[in-house]
């Protein structure tokens, strides 16, 4: 049997395993499986999953800033002050700035709004 073929069907047995409502080492000897195999598949298995939420997991977007000089608050502003705005949040931005702190606050507001 091939490495997929067999993760294949250790997948199933934990599943069957777990839908059973017996303890790992009960279910193993009703099947004639030795525990310490569906242990090794089990964290296996484990693994695969946290692996597939972490390459899953929505990496960070930056979005356009659009700047309108002709807007009059703009224009005052521009000088002094950029403002962006991420979804509902506006971020205002000043001279001297700490870049990295800007870099996550745009991070997390991209993620949530």
């Amino acid at each position: 049997m091939e490495n997929l073929e067999l993760r294949n069907v250790w997948a199933e047995r934990v599943m069957a395993c777990q839908a059973s409502g017996q303890t790992a080492v009960a279910w193993c000897a009703a099947n004639n499986l030795k525990i310490d195999q569906y242990k090794h598949y089990l964290q296996q298995q484990r693994k695969l999953e946290r692996s597939a939420v972490r390459s899953t997991a929505t990496p960070a977007r930056w979005l356009p800033v659009e700047i309108d000089a002709s807007s009059p608050l703009e224009a005052k502003n521009s000088q002094k002050t950029l403002l962006i705005k991420v979804g509902y949040a506006t971020i205002e931005i000043s001279p001297g700035f700490d870049p990295a702190l800007l870099a996550d606050v745009v991070r997390v507001l991209a993620v949530s709004c």
